[in-house]
């Protein structure tokens, strides 16, 4: 007796289209494009994230866990569509992925982030631009076109920035290792 799988049946990640370095294994550099309400990393990680939860101890756990994640991108080990995935309503644009919890009087709620960034290859930097913040009170479609904008407006700042990157980017320098 045969058994026949349906397309149902067999669970495995769409493959992405485009490869982010991110998912290569290699020593990889993170900058983060200043902006005025998030001149570094951590100021964006504050200003966009942090202050969605109200419970502590998960804030606290989200926090090492976003910096974790930032430091498997710069050595290439991020898990293709789970971790990061290209961005198909902006190309050349890649969504580093995290999906935590937080309790509202009892209660789990759902927060997600996705930090938008380009991508040199040769050189192998990540360029971030734009990091927002998801929550389950809100609805899909609001969802999607607020990550689609922000795919988009990475795009246009990564690329209006390029010609003074020295200036208008901040090198992350994690604590793991540093990069000359």
């Amino acid at each position: 007796m045969s058994v026949t799988l349906l397309p149902s049946d067999v669970h495995v990640a769409p493959r992405p289209a485009e490869r982010s370095i991110c998912s290569v294994p290699g020593r990889n550099r993170f900058f983060w494009v200043k902006s005025p309400k998030a001149p570094t990393l951590f100021d964006a990680f504050t200003a966009y994230v942090l202050d969605r939860f109200t419970d502590e101890y998960q804030a606290s756990m989200a926090e090492a866990e976003f910096y974790a994640r930032i430091q498997r991108a710069m050595r290439g080990q991020l898990v293709p569509v789970e971790h990061i995935k290209p961005m198909r309503e902006a190309p050349g644009v890649f969504e580093i992925r995290w999906n935590w919890h937080d309790y509202v009087n009892g209660k789990k709620q759902y927060i997600g982030a996705r930090l938008f960034h380009m991508e040199k290859t040769v050189e192998r930097w990540i360029i971030a631009a734009y990091l927002m913040c998801k929550k389950s009170d809100t609805d899909d479609l609001s969802t999607y076109f607020k990550q689609t904008g922000g795919a988009k407006a990475a795009k246009r700042v990564v690329e209006e920035s390029e010609p003074d990157h020295a200036n208008a980017w901040e090198e992350y320098q994690s604590d793991e290792f540093t990069l000359a």
